[in-house]
């Protein structure tokens, strides 16, 4: 093992794979007699917890693998046991009230006693294991020994609840949280995700979410983008179980505009699920295509874009992050009829009316293909047939929605330079040859003849 464990050869390269299946395989083939009988696997515990702790590193890691391996291939021997047990005590209840005592209900009995007793002794041979190997190897100088630790505790919590989630096993994930190696401190947030994931957990997680919260926060600004993205999916589940208060979130926002395109696009998506969609009440008004509840988005947003309202560059980066999730933006006809206050929902300030414009031009350049904001590294987008074949048709839908009242935006807005220059700005978005394909080209070109006239003379 010494020699093949970090072997380069080909034929070797799946040696760890091999090594940890043939620990799995061993336990499982043993789970009817020789795992039981305090000699074989005894020895073996104590043999690999005494390797864990010698001066050679490879040692570590392999007395680590195979020690952290067996606690797992015994909780899957464990959770069988289990059902065994439930299915034994149910049978047992049932002939007892048949008859009091007898054959069955004795046979019944001994082997409820023997699953209880096989069951107690597996999860005592897990509670050596962490205490003689994890709880001195989770710390350990080597990080990818400290990685596999947090990474199979993770899976030990999810898989057998009963007995690992507790805030004794718990805390040691809260505590790598500032593990000064990045890929230990996003292994630790991997395994968090997985326990918030499950439902049924939240309500033994609470000491623990009070302790570490602000941690997990924190960690959404990490220097390493790798823990930093994962640390906001995480955040989201919190927010999920109402597990953190808006007024934690406050730095989160900062994020927007951060210049990681990844952190950015984290943090819109965490931004979208918890300000924007999150009041939508049912399900008939939660659809994007329904018009009322794409409004109900755009004020949300709007209200967003407030905080930005000062720079046109930072709203771009705002709608940038957002843009993919929020439907409500693609919604044409809908942010015109805004635009134009077509039965408003709420009266638009303004400033609102600014950002609205900005919104809608810069939602249509990302439609048909466009960059607003730079890219860090100035490379030019390439798009397949099938992705220019979708960017077409989000050009023709801009122009359809566009057609008959972009004359109205121009004369409405025309006094307003903040509105109405975003405004001529999406004349390059239109696709014009469909004015002539409609028949509006006559009709279309007086109103913007007369929209530009009115225009030039007001900019005179």
């Amino acid at each position: 093992v010494d020699d093949n464990y970090s072997s380069k050869r080909k034929d070797l390269k799946n040696f760890k794979e091999n090594l940890v299946t043939f620990w799995d395989s061993l336990v499982l083939e043993c789970q009817n007699g020789p795992l039981f009988d305090d000699n074989l696997f005894t020895t073996i515990k104590d043999y690999v917890v005494a390797i864990s702790c010698t001066p050679p590193r490879v040692y570590r890691q392999v007395a680590s693998l195979v020690g952290l391996q067996l606690v797992t291939s015994f909780i899957s021997v464990a959770k069988t046991l289990s059902g065994q047990r439930e299915t034994t005590q149910r049978q047992l209840n049932a002939e007892k009230k048949k008859h009091s005592d007898g054959p069955a209900v004795e046979s019944l009995n001994k082997r409820l006693s023997i699953t209880h007793e096989n069951i107690t002794y597996l999860e005592e041979s897990m509670r050596k294991i962490f205490s003689g190997l994890f709880m001195h190897r989770y710390r350990d100088v080597d990080p990818e020994i400290r990685m596999l630790c947090i990474k199979s505790l993770g899976i030990w919590v999810v898989s057998y609840p009963s007995l690992f989630l507790q805030d004794i096993y718990l805390k040691y994930l809260g505590w790598t949280l500032n593990d000064k190696n990045a890929g230990v401190r996003r292994t630790s947030i991997l395994a968090l995700q997985s326990l918030y994931d499950v439902d049924d957990n939240i309500p033994s997680l609470g000491l623990f979410t009070e302790r570490f919260y602000s941690r997990m926060i924190q960690l959404a600004d990490d220097i390493d983008i790798s823990v930093a993205v994962p640390a906001i999916g995480l955040i989201k589940q919190l927010l999920r179980h109402q597990l953190l208060s808006d007024d934690d979130l406050g730095p989160l926002y900062d994020l927007l505009i951060d210049e990681p395109p990844m952190i950015r696009r984290a943090i819109g998506e965490l931004v979208y699920d918890h300000l924007i969609a999150q009041n939508c009440k049912t399900p008939s008004v939660a659809r994007d295509g329904d018009n009322e509840s794409s409004e109900i988005h755009i004020s949300r947003m709007l209200h967003i874009l407030r905080e930005f309202s000062d720079d046109p560059v930072l709203s771009s980066y705002v709608i940038d992050d957002i843009w993919d999730d929020m439907k409500a933006m693609k919604d044409w006809k809908c942010v015109i009829s805004m635009l134009l206050d077509e039965t408003p929902i709420a009266e638009l300030t303004d400033m609102d009316g600014t950002n609205l414009v900005r919104m809608l031009r810069a939602s249509a350049k990302k439609a048909v293909g466009e960059r607003i904001v730079l890219a860090t590294d100035n490379r030019k987008m390439y798009y397949n047939k099938s992705q220019k074949e979708i960017l077409e048709n989000s050009k023709s839908d801009i122009t359809n929605a566009l057609m008959k009242r972009y004359p109205q935006l121009l004369r409405k807005y025309l006094p307003d330079k903040a509105k109405i220059s975003p405004l001529i700005d999406m004349m390059m978005l239109l696709k014009l040859e469909m004015y002539s394909l409609k028949r509006q080209e006559q009709v279309s070109c007086k109103s913007y003849h007369s929209s530009f006239s009115f225009i030039f003379l007001f900019d005179q």
